[in-house]
């Protein structure tokens, strides 16, 4: 489950708990100390070449709950 938020220069999404960390630990695999760097560097690569930037904010490594953000630079 997820909530966004929208509005002109910023989309805020809460991710309830992520489906590959959910994965990972209901078949008994290790999940990686810093896999949640996966979510930051995927979201700031999708921003590349674009006026947006993402931020992981928030980040529950046993669930893999989170709240990223995404703005619009206002250059």
């Amino acid at each position: 489950k997820i909530k966004t938020q929208l509005s002109e220069n910023e989309l805020v999404i809460e991710v309830e708990s992520c489906p590959a960390v959910n994965y990972m630990r209901r078949h008994g695999h290790p999940v990686a100390r810093l896999f949640h760097e996966t979510t930051a560097t995927v979201n700031k690569a999708i921003c590349e070449g674009t006026p947006f930037s993402a931020e992981l904010v928030q980040y529950d490594k046993q669930t893999g709950k989170s709240l990223m953000r995404f703005t619009r630079s206002l250059l």
